[in-house]
């Protein structure tokens, strides 16, 4: 059977469950196929600049650019885009092999959602931050390479190669981490409140229950801390009363904070889909009420110690005057 990214997956029986996962596989191949293709690209690039460039490693260069007799200019720029630039894009393919959705599963997430009114969307992007951070980076290197800034005095010459390096680990760094954190799928249900998509498929071949092939989990956003005790007790009666398991990844399991927790397979998304959206209601109704009431628990409690502390003195009077 021809598969191509109009193909719509079907799970409703063993036929169509065999060619959505034969679907799958196939598109999943091609990516890792295009990813492997970009790799070599990129390191053929990164290799073939190191050895025209031999004595001007970035590393040297960016310590000796104001006093070196071999300086070239821009190449100080050049090396950092291209270093940069790879670096990122390294990171980024691993990631984009680690996310296993693929067009056709993206196109039935997005149906299925839609009967439920919500929009399966990306969230965020790490290269519009990698592309705002590095372009400052970049100009700050040319303007190294043009000798724009330049220091008679040697202690400032060093704080400010310090800073600059200090700067380029930033600009790098911390795209890198957001594109770990933040480049996934979400549905979006009001705000500050949305839910998080995992999709899962194994490429193993098995001879039984083909359905298990497939996996979803969902995670909701962050609610509370683990040590705030009115969101904890909220967080494990939503829990019991919706059958939401307590744990959820590997990851969040020590996350410092709660989420709510689903599992699915692709035919049942809706229901449990759904069921995470009335927990994130519920929690929305429930976690202030439950703050307030036990403040005015702590408030009634605090009046009555003081009642009795009140009580005591005027019965520790009373004895004194009787004597």
């Amino acid at each position: 059977m021809k598969f191509n990214k109009e193909s719509n997956l079907n799970f409703e029986d063993e036929q169509g469950i065999s060619n959505s996962i034969r679907l799958l596989k196939s598109e999943f191949i091609v990516k890792a196929i295009k990813a492997t293709i970009y790799l070599s690209i990129i390191i053929v690039i990164c290799i073939g600049y190191i050895l025209l460039q031999p004595r001007l490693t970035f590393v040297n260069h960016i310590y000796i650019a104001n006093y070196s007799p071999y300086s070239i200019k821009l190449t100080l720029t050049v090396g950092w885009t291209l270093f940069s630039t790879s670096i990122f894009l390294i990171c980024y393919i691993i990631k984009y092999l680690q996310v296993k959705f693929t067009p056709s599963i993206i196109k039935y997430m997005k149906e299925e959602l839609n009967y439920l009114g919500y929009d399966f969307q990306k969230k965020y992007s790490s290269g519009l931050l990698f592309v705002l951070l590095n372009s400052l980076s970049i100009i700050l290197m040319t303007y190294i390479d043009l000798e724009v800034f330049v220091f008679n005095n040697a202690i400032q010459s060093i704080i400010f190669r310090n800073l600059i390096i200090g700067y380029l680990f930033f600009s790098l760094a911390l795209p890198i981490i957001w594109l770990g954190l933040n480049d996934k799928y979400v549905i979006k249900i009001k705000e500050n409140f949305y839910i998080l998509f995992d999709f899962h498929f194994s490429l193993r071949k098995r001879h039984s229950d083909t359905l298990a092939l497939l996996g979803i989990t969902l995670s909701s956003n962050r609610l509370c801390s683990r040590f705030n005790k009115p969101g904890k007790y909220v967080h494990t009666r939503i829990c019991q009363i919706r059958w939401l398991p307590r744990t959820g990844t590997k990851i969040k399991n020590y996350s410092p904070y709660l989420h709510f927790h689903e599992f699915s397979v692709p035919v049942n998304l809706q229901k449990q889909v759904l069921n995470v959206i009335l927990a994130l209601r519920e929690w929305d109704e429930n976690y202030e009420k439950e703050v307030n009431l036990i403040r005015y628990n702590l408030a009634l409690s605090q009046n009555y110690r003081d009642y009795l502390s009140i009580n005591q003195l005027n019965n520790l009077f009373m004895l004194l005057f009787r004597a």
